[in-house]
């Protein structure tokens, strides 16, 4: 503020009566600014949340914008409501791609997160990355080589620097904890959250086997058993940790819309 009026005196001392500024020309903004047309964006819809869709038209700004949208390939539009225009956002190429850390994305939007999940769920990739945090979606399924003991040494062998860049997991948070651990000498936390039915003991459950392998300096999370025929102490307490989780399953469970067997209980 103080150099602004030190500027705004120099000038007048040295010109004492200013010539007029021109009055600015009202600049009408391009009728297609807000959505060049052939872009792609996500558009509100009732069953899918955001769908992408390809601007066919876009007249006017703000309240009075028009759009007509299109699909992806082919040809054919449709209006978008005018109650739903404030809500389309720009498709980020990422997004659209199946992308697995959405920090990458340019413009991280509620569309553009959701779309992203869903295509990687379409692949059996339930596991996506948003930095630190990592985001799960349960497939209520069966999906062959997630949990291999590839996936356990592959995350073991990563180090500091690759280790961000494996593909997401729920190894690969637990092998960031155990790191954490070793380096910091200081307990560790990884907080599950998620509503009913979304797989948050499924995930407890991995955290658990594979600290518990890790810890051994086995090379994979499937050996149970065979840790309480030929392991030590620590071993067989680590083994009983593991095994304890479905008697404790049996007490505090409550029954709710998603899921009829709800942990209700602090692992």
């Amino acid at each position: 503020r103080e150099s602004l009026s030190l500027a705004a005196s120099s000038s007048e001392s040295s010109n004492p009566e200013p010539s007029p500024l021109p009055k600015p020309k009202r600049v009408l903004m391009p009728a297609d600014a807000q959505f060049a047309v052939g872009s792609v964006v996500f558009v509100p819809d009732e069953q899918q949340a955001y769908l992408p869709k390809r601007v066919a038209s876009c007249t006017g700004l703000g309240a009075r914008t028009k759009l007509t949208v299109g699909p992806l390939s082919g040809s054919g539009g449709a209006a978008v409501p005018a109650k739903d225009v404030a809500d389309v956002v720009e498709a980020d190429p990422l997004a659209l791609e199946g992308a697995q850390d959405m920090v990458k994305f340019s413009n991280l939007t509620e569309a553009a997160l959701l779309h992203n999940l869903r295509t990687r769920y379409s692949r059996d990739q339930i596991y996506s990355a948003a930095g630190a945090i990592l985001l799960s979606v349960n497939p209520f399924k069966q999906i062959p080589g997630i949990y291999t003991d590839e996936v356990t040494r592959r995350c073991q062998e990563a180090d500091a620097k690759a280790l961000p860049d494996l593909p997401p997991h729920v190894y690969g948070l637990s092998e960031n904890a155990y790191r954490g651990m070793l380096g910091e000498q200081k307990q560790q936390a990884i907080l599950i959250s998620g509503e009913s039915g979304a797989g948050k003991t499924e995930a407890a459950k991995a955290c658990v086997k594979y600290i518990c392998a890790r810890s051994t300096g086995g090379g994979g999370v499937g050996g149970g058993a065979k840790l309480l025929r030929q392991g030590s102490h620590e071993e067989f307490v680590q083994n009983c940790i593991v095994e304890a989780n479905p008697i404790l399953e049996a007490f505090g469970n409550a029954k709710t819309l998603r899921n009829n067997n709800s942990s209700r209980f602090g692992k």
